[in-house]
């Protein structure tokens, strides 16, 4: 092999692993150049599940700078700067992000959610729902622009156009609470705003409708006998409340109230006692009867046939407190200083002197005697021995 072959092998092996060298180090100097803007995405994200919006925000913004093209960077960002009530500012930095080319689906379909919501804030509510309207056009189903938009419909007062959304979400699969019991309610709500305007029969109308809907509509029953009040048809307005009682009892003390006042006006308080025995009779467990017929009583200045039902509500709750203070109260109103004696006894008794317990600082096992082994997580010396006071009942 001649000199010159020679010295041109070695000159083209220095010139390779020169160009080696060149392109392992600016592989490196790219990777260490893109290592901290994927760092400070990262702490951001950290920074957000920690709950410092702070520092999130610090971190987002560094990292968006530094690389213009991380529009999740940007999206976070302008996600938290409405969080701490700009929405303007968030509304100009997602409307940017819209206008660039390339944005994959999912992406956008992101940016257009955080934009329905900077308009939400800021109370461009025409905006938001013409955001909803376009994520809908690319995904007719979607349930987050569904709930979003019928949250808002609701927020504006637009009942008519929330039942119509509600619906719509019935028929596509994606409400699952009960819609018969919400629509009521809207129709409910939309009653109330005709009330507000003077519109009395419209409101009842609507009242009427969403009882077709749900016949256990409670607020319906109220709001319909209030509005023949204001009218000044009590007797309509009795009917009403009675039918109430009868198809919804479980919830028929909430027209307590508006009943006795009616009737006491109207001169008819004794037709309210005898609502109020009938549907004890039917339902025996209902306290709030017992409660409004044992005030009757006391009204009447019929103290025994009142303290007999005190009697009957401890026989199976003992340790009802009210049952107790409206019993004595009904023993002082008769003078019976002797029982009334033995009663405020026995009832201060359980206060000041409440059952001594022990519990477990491991689990909250109680015990009223001390152990030294929890029966629950079987630990051993875990009871505080000096126990506590307290009537609650035992944990098992």
């Amino acid at each position: 092999m001649s000199v010159e072959i020679w010295y041109a092998l070695i000159l083209t092996a220095i010139i390779v692993i020169f160009v080696l060298v060149f392109l392992l180090f600016h592989a490196r100097s790219k990777a260490s150049k893109k290592q901290p803007i994927i760092d400070l995405y990262v702490q951001g994200l950290n920074a957000l599940v920690d709950g410092d919006i702070e520092r999130a925000a610090m971190f987002f913004r560094e990292s968006a700078q530094q690389n213009s093209e991380n529009v999740d960077a940007y999206l976070k960002l302008g996600d938290i700067i409405r969080k701490q009530g700009k929405p303007d500012r968030a509304i100009k930095i997602h409307r940017e992000l819209l206008v660039r080319r390339n944005l994959m689906p999912g992406i956008r379909l992101q940016i257009l959610r955080s934009l329905a919501q900077d308009y939400k804030t800021a109370r461009q509510f025409d905006r938001a729902l013409s955001t909803l309207d376009e994520i809908l056009t690319q995904v007719p189903k979607d349930e987050w622009a569904l709930t979003y938009k019928l949250k808002l419909f609701e927020e504006m007062g637009e009942w008519d156009k929330a039942s119509r959304t509600l619906k719509q979400m019935v028929r596509v699969k994606k409400f699952t609470g009960d819609a018969n019991r919400q629509l009521a309610l809207y129709w409910v709500e939309e009653a109330r705003r005709l009330f507000s305007e003077g519109h009395e029969k419209q409101g009842r109308i609507n009242l009427r409708d969403a009882l077709k809907i749900d016949s256990k509509c409670v607020p319906a029953y109220l709001y319909w006998g209030d509005s023949y009040i204001r009218e000044n048809r009590a007797d309509d307005a009795v009917k009403v409340w009675k039918n109430f009682i009868e198809t919804v009892p479980e919830f028929s003390h909430l027209a307590f109230g508006r009943l006795r006042e009616v009737l006491f006006n109207m001169g008819k308080f004794s037709e309210f006692e005898s609502i109020l025995s009938d549907l004890l009779h039917k339902d025996p467990e209902n306290l709030n009867i017992y409660y409004a017929l044992i005030h009757i009583y006391e009204n009447k200045g019929q103290y025994t046939e009142g303290i007999n039902l005190c009697d009957q509500i401890l026989e199976t709750r003992p340790a009802d407190a009210d049952a107790h203070m409206l019993k004595m109260r009904l023993l002082a109103h008769k003078k019976d200083c002797e029982i009334l004696q033995k009663e405020v006894f026995a009832f201060t008794d359980r206060i000041i002197h409440p059952q001594e317990q022990y519990a477990c600082r491991i689990c909250g096992y109680r015990s009223e005697q001390p152990l030294w082994h929890c029966p629950q997580c079987g630990e051993w010396n875990s009871f505080n021995l000096r126990g506590t006071r307290s009537d609650l009942p035992q944990r098992k």
